[in-house]
């Protein structure tokens, strides 16, 4: 309900992310935004529990690290 009390604040030419700790509450929200209309939301699968059980920024920095 927050969410789309606030969606006129949210930009729809910038990509929106969406996270809350587990991924339930912004799995929820990001399909009330699709649904309101917001074609650039994206969700962080998960949960920030995951991404960080992941490595974190270290595992994003990994992946992004060329290969020699």
């Amino acid at each position: 309900r927050q969410v789309l009390a606030q969606r006129a604040s949210f930009p729809r030419d910038k990509p929106i992310l969406i996270y809350c700790n587990q991924g339930t509450l912004s799995a929820q929200a990001g399909f009330a935004l699709r649904v309101a209309g917001f074609d650039n939301v994206r969700i962080l699968q998960g949960g920030l529990a995951e991404w960080k059980a992941k490595g974190g920024l270290g595992a994003a920095a990994g992946a992004a690290a060329p290969k020699q």
